[in-house]
Order: structure tokens, then sequence, then C-alpha cells
């Protein structure tokens, strides 16, 4: 009999683990949870969206492309429309690597993303580059306002070896939830 319980106890954790590891995965591909009811039923389909404990969401990609001081300009893929970037902080460095605080302002006027279009999305950024004048942008933004919940990763360039005039290109992938 004990050997019944362990065997119990493995499939239970294996069970947990594999819930685990879909949810993961379709956060961060274009797999689809379509329900999680808090048993072991888990279906998984191939889209852009993907619905856990009734929290609908859906992956986005796309880039961003701004110039000027403060950075504005316009954002393309499965969210589109119009951003601007400001610094909220003082930068940090630490060897050559450059820490900046800044939110974002996002005007959506079109994409995939039918229940923002029309609507301000706010975001925190967390900027981490290589120093100037070539930033190498590898950094994470956070959705604050205007959808429930959002997470994005940028990876990209700017350009600010022009004082007056610095360029941006940045592509961005994650999870918007509206």
């Amino acid at each position: 009999m004990k050997y019944s319980n362990l065997n119990t106890a493995r499939k239970l954790s294996l069970t947990s683990i594999v819930a685990s590891l879909i949810l993961i995965f379709s956060a961060c591909s274009d797999t689809v949870i379509d329900s999680v009811n808090g048993s072991d039923d888990v279906t998984v389909s191939q889209s852009n969206h993907w619905n856990a404990n009734n929290l609908t969401c859906q992956t986005v990609s796309g880039s961003i492309d701004q110039t000027g001081t403060p950075l504005s300009g316009t954002i393309s893929g499965d969210v589109e429309g119009t951003v601007v970037t400001l610094v909220t902080g003082p930068p940090s460095a630490h060897g050559t690597v450059l820490f900046l605080p800044g939110e974002q302002t996002w005007e959506v006027t079109g994409g995939n993303v039918e229940s923002i279009i029309g609507e301000t999305i706010q975001l925190e950024v967390d900027v981490v580059a290589v120093k100037p004048p070539l930033l190498r942008i590898n950094t994470t933004a956070r959705i604050v306002d205007g959808a429930r919940k959002g997470n994005l990763t940028y990876h990209g360039i700017t350009d600010l070896s022009d004082p007056g005039l610095a360029t941006s290109h940045l592509e961005y992938h994650g999870v918007i939830c509206p």
C-alpha cells in the first residue's frame, strides 16, 4: 500500500508539472489554452489567443519606430497606432550596462486585438541597454493602464549619436489581456 500512495503522488505531481508547462508554453508561443477548469482537463489549440481561468489574452508581436526627443513614432504589427516614450528617472550605469526607467503611451488605432482599438495604453518600461550612443535594447514593459494586464519584451537599437534626433527601432513580443 505504501508504494500505491507513492505512485498516486507521482502521477499527481507529473500532471501538475505538465499543466504548468503547457501554461508557460502558451504564454510564450502561439498555442492556445481554451480552458483550465481546476481539474486535469486542459484544451490546447493553435491560435494567438489563450484563456486561462476566464482571462482572455492574446499574444502580440510587431515593431515600434520612433525619432526625436522625447521619442515618438508608430507601432505596427498585431497592435497599430502611435507611441511616445518618456524617461521617468535618472539613468544608472553598471559597467557597460545602462538602466533607465521610462513610460510609454500607446494610442491604439488598429491591429488584431480589437478590444483595445481606440484605447490609450500606458506601459512602464525598464530599459536595459549597452551604453550610448548606440543602445542595444533588451528590455521589458508592463501594461499599467488601458488593458487588464500585459507584458512585453523589446529588442532592438536606439541611436543617440545625434542628440537632437534620436532614432529607435524595436521589435516587441508578448501578451496583452484586454
